[in-house]
């Protein structure tokens, strides 16, 4: 979003800074048409989650450009990058003997008399260039050796040298050779962190700014620190992050513990015209620094802007951070309110993770504290966790009635509570086959979602306004209503565009793809379903990832994919079953049985679809039920043997789909009947099903359906 754009005024300074490396990403994208670039991005294991978004972004954009990554990192970072056909990764292993001498050669140079401390020096350093060079750097700061770099000479006995075992045994030893106040200077640094700037390191060390200046140069001539940002302010690194270790673990704690509380005052100071625009770290020095207080406070903040950015795994890290602290706080009304409230904004976080234990054990903590101090309204939104629990767990019933108890406590006083439990309410409707009462209840929320209200979450992790609107979709799509549905198709897929929230464009794409699959339109059905894969693996939302690719593997299989499709469906059903992901597992298998259907693999198609049936029934999935009921005639269709099961399976999704008022269901089993009446040669029973789903077909919407036959 370019700066002079209206809309860059109302962003916080995180979304600006998402902004502008979006808008980065994309000139590089047009600057290697007129020719190619390299990228180098280092050290990725100290990465934030905004530079990771942004690189994950190019990374997906690579293909077809010219563009050269290149990346390094330790073993410890993870990424999504190893499935892509342009990834290649190249393991930097230990130095060898022969290039370590020749690395200490560089350093230190060829005399003679140097060959048996090189010597130690390899077998000390086992390979690490980091130890290698910092092993040079003190013997030449200890006068081992004498000279220039590359032409040193040794002028102590080889015999009385001790070399460390360890390389922060170095720098140890480095550190303590330093004056009284360079070594204060560094070890306040090193409390700040890996990277700080002059007005805050001067703010915690005080003094004259001459010493000041002349300390941070000498640090800096001893290659502890370097310059890394001169504008808006001088900013400084340490070279290594052991170094920076190393010092801060040369404090005593209750002198670390003191500095961390005297950052926090600093930083304060420091945004005393702006809001704070490093929650994180504020938190981070609160925790240390036990202002326990201001820990819980800039923790929750913290939290809370990791949620708005989707980043889950971010935000439970601060919430539980905050809950740490909390806990070092007396036990009154206020904190236990506090200890709600976070274990709520938790509760949040562990959504799209799908973590339900987590979340149950959070929400009975809740439970007991709201009961304690007699709060009904956050008894009511803990009653609304417990039924977005169940929903999970795919007990709907116990999710209805939760869902009703939050409604009784709150009275109808708090907007955003009805909001939300509506919406959880229509969802647990969708997912037992109450199209009709999950839509009713979803339009309550619609109707008053309007003007402004379009861009308010009401305290949910998700906007209402695009999620209602992509759950009344997929029920639309099941009664038949596709010119209705298309109405908020477009509104829904605008909203969540206009936000630029990737969780509300990712369930958009979910709903948008499985409704235009519903009306035999997979090339939209693709688009969408491609669309929101591709968001929610950038995004991490594993709460959709599995299904999506599941989808998008169905979706290539009927439009004639078939490889392709049977290989995404395989992942994202073993994906899910690895994930222990309840909610939704009949639809994803029954989409593979399909797939299996279509390859003619008919004996792993119906071992699947009975398996869809069972789990339906179990869940009390009806409208699954239906679909699962509808596959098993369609695969004994393809036996000649089996004709009667078919037939006794196709009238039994029929009769289903009508009493809960499928529409699409309904004229899909009648164009079963047809077509099983037809190869039975009983032409007039075939005719009049085929003319009915004809009808029935054109009457939803969907008239290309009666073509998108699996054979």
């Amino acid at each position: 979003m370019p700066t002079d754009d209206p809309r860059w005024a109302t962003l916080d300074p995180a979304q600006r800074r998402q902004s502008a490396l979006d808008g980065l990403r994309r000139m590089l994208v047009l600057q290697a048409r007129d020719r190619p670039l390299l990228l180098v991005f280092e050290n990725l294991h100290w990465i934030d989650p905004e530079t990771q978004r942004f690189l994950d972004r190019v990374v997906d954009g690579l293909r077809d450009t010219r563009i050269l990554l290149l990346v390094n990192y330790r073993p410890e970072y993870r990424h999504s990058w190893a499935n892509k056909m342009y990834y290649t990764e190249i393991r930097l292993n230990p130095l060898p003997s022969a290039s370590a001498e020749e690395f200490l050669q560089t350093l230190l140079g060829r005399a003679p008399e140097l060959a048996p401390l090189k010597s130690l020096l390899v077998e000390r350093a086992q390979g690490n260039p980091f130890f290698l060079e910092e092993s040079a750097r003190t013997l030449i700061e200890t006068k081992v050796v004498v000279g220039a770099r590359g032409a040193f000479r040794l002028v102590k006995d080889p015999s009385s040298i001790r070399v460390p075992a360890t390389v922060q045994a170095i720098l140890a030893a480095r550190i303590d050779r330093l004056s009284a106040d360079h070594k204060r200077l560094l070890q306040s640094a090193a409390v700040i962190g890996r990277q700080f700037s002059r007005p805050l390191v001067e703010a915690i060390v005080g003094g004259d700014k001459e010493d000041l200046d002349s300390g941070l140069a000498r640090l800096q001539a001893l290659e502890f620190l370097y310059e890394t940002n001169l504008f808006p302010e001088i900013e400084y690194t340490f070279k290594h992050v052991l170094t920076q270790e190393v010092a801060y673990d040369s404090l005593l704690q209750d002198h670390r513990r003191a500095l961390h509380a005297r950052i926090v005052e600093a930083m304060e100071t420091l945004a005393v015209d702006q809001p704070p625009t490093e929650v994180g770290r504020l938190a981070h020095h609160a925790f240390r620094g036990e202002v326990w207080d201001k820990a819980v406070s800039y923790a929750r903040q913290a939290g809370a802007r990791a949620l708005e950015r989707s980043a889950s795994r971010e935000a439970i890290g601060f919430f539980e951070q905050a809950l740490a602290a909390l806990a070092r706080l007396p036990q009154e009304p206020r904190t236990m309110e506090d200890g709600v409230d976070i274990r709520l904004d938790l509760r949040y976080a562990l959504v799209p993770l799908a973590d339900r234990q987590r979340i149950f054990q959070y929400m009975q903590e809740a439970e007991e504290l709201a009961t304690r101090i007699g709060d009904r309204r956050r008894q009511s939104w803990i009653a609304y966790a417990m039924a977005y629990y169940h929903y999970l767990a795919h007990d709907q019933e116990a999710s209805v009635r939760e869902g009703q108890r939050a409604l009784r406590l709150s009275e109808g006083s708090d907007l955003s509570h009805e909001i939300a439990v509506n919406m959880l309410l229509g969802y647990s409707f969708h997912t037992t086959g109450d199209y009709q009462q999950a839509i009713s209840v979803l339009r309550r929320n619609i109707d008053v979602l309007i003007g402004h209200r379009v861009r308010e979450r009401f305290g949910l992790p998700v906007f209402p306004a695009v999620t209602c609107r992509e759950r009344i979709l997929r029920c639309l799509g099941e009664v038949g209503q596709f010119a209705a549905a298309e109405v908020f198709v477009e509104q829904g897929m605008r909203i969540a565009e206009e936000l630029e929230h990737p969780l509300s464009l990712t369930q958009m794409c979910v709903s948008v793809g499985l409704q235009q699959m519903r009306r035999g339109d997979f090339d939209r059905a693709i688009a969408a379903l491609e669309r929101g894969l591709a968001v929610g693996r950038r995004w991490n939302i594993s709460l959709y990832v599995a299904t999506l690719s599941t989808a998008v593997g169905s979706a290539y299989a009927r439009a004639g994919r078939l490889a392709e499709g049977l290989e995404l469906m395989k992942r994202g059903v073993e994906e899910a079953a690895a994930q222990n992901s309840i909610l939704g597992h009949a639809a994803r298998v029954s989409w593979l049985a399909e797939g299996y259907l279509l390859a003619g693999e008919l004996d792993d198609a119906r071992r699947l679809a009975i398996q869809t049936l069972e789990m339906a029934r179990n869940y009390k999935e009806k409208g699954q039920e239906v679909w699962s009921l509808y596959l098993l005639g369609e695969i004994a269709a393809r036996r000649p043997p089996e004709h009667a099961d078919a037939e006794r399976y196709l009238l039994q999704s029929h009769d289903l789909a009508e009493a809960l008022g499928m529409r699409t269901a309904v004229a899909s089993c009648q164009l079963g009947l047809g077509e099983l009446f037809a190869r039975e040669k009983r032409i007039e029973l075939a005719r009049e099903h085929l003319a009915l789903a004809s009808k029935l077909f054109h009457e939803a919407g969907a008239p290309a359906l009666h073509l998108a036959r699996w054979v």
